[in-house]
C-alpha cells in the first residue's frame, strides 16, 4: 500500500473517537484529496495521535468520514469532539514514516544492542560474528540496520530467535568480504517486528 501526504489538509473531528475497543472510522468536517493518507489528530498537544486511513466516504461536511481507520502511535486515549484532524505535509511524512536520522555507528562486539535511542538508522563494520539485540525501540518505529563485512568476511549475524516475523524470502547476511547487507524492521507491537532483507551488495 501507498500512502500519499496532503499537503494544507485540515478538519475535526465531528465526534469523540473511541480507543478501547478501537473505531476504524473518524467523523471529520472534511476529506483529504488521496487516500489512503497519514493523519494526525491533536498535532503537537497532549491528544497527539497518528493514524492510516484507507478510505473515505460522504458528500458533506456534516457526514464525511475517514475509514479503514488504524492508530499508528500516540495518545491511546479517547479523541474529543473538535479535535484537530491534520494530513502531515510531505517533509513531516517522510521524517516521520521513512528512515531519516542520520547514521549511527555501532561499535563491533559479539552481542550488539541496537538502541532505539540511537536513531532510525543504524550502521556496522562486521570484525567477527554478532548476535544482536533490540533495545527500546518506540511504538511502530521503522528503523534501518547496515551490516558491512570487515576485509576477511565470512562473518555470521544473528538475529533475536523470537518476535521477528521475516517478510522477506531470504534474511542471510552476504558473508562476501567488504559487502554490504542492508534489513529493514518495523515495530508492531512490544518485542514484535516485522523483517525485512532489503538489498545486498553484488
Amino acid at each position: 500500500m501507498i500512502y500519499e501526504a496532503n499537503d494544507k489538509f485540515r478538519a475535526t473531528l465531528r465526534a469523540t473517537w473511541i480507543a478501547s475497543p478501537a473505531d476504524t472510522s473518524l467523523s471529520v468536517t472534511s476529506v483529504p484529496d488521496n487516500v489512503p493518507t497519514i493523519v494526525t489528530l491533536g498535532w503537537e498537544t497532549a491528544y497527539e495521535t497518528t493514524f492510516s486511513v484507507t478510505g473515505k466516504s460522504g458528500s458533506t461536511s456534516a457526514d464525511y468520514a475517514l475509514t479503514g481507520v488504524t492508530r499508528l502511535r500516540g495518545a491511546n486515549t479517547n479523541l474529543p469532539e473538535n479535535t484537530a484532524v491534520n494530513c502531515l505535509n510531505n517533509e513531516e511524512f517522510f521524517n516521520q514514516y521513512l528512515v531519516t536520522s542520520d547514521w549511527y555507528d555501532m561499535v563491533y562486539a559479539a552481542t550488539v544492542s541496537l538502541d532505539g535511542d540511537n536513531g532510525t538508522k543504524q550502521r556496522i563494520t562486521l570484525a567477527g560474528n554478532v548476535t544482536f539485540t533490540f533495545d527500546d525501540i518506540p511504538d511502530s518505529r521503522v528503523f534501518m540496520l547496515r551490516i558491512t563485512q570487515d576485509g576477511s568476511g565470512s562473518h555470521t549475524v544473528t538475529f533475536p530467535a523470537t518476535g521477528i516475523t521475516w517478510l522477506s524470502p531470504t534474511t542471510d547476511v552476504d558473508s562476501t568480504a567488504s559487502t554490504t547487507t542492508v534489513y529493514g524492521f518495523i515495530q508492531t507491537a512490544t518485542d514484535e517486528y516485522d523483517g525485512y532483507l532489503m538489498g545486498k551488495q553484488y
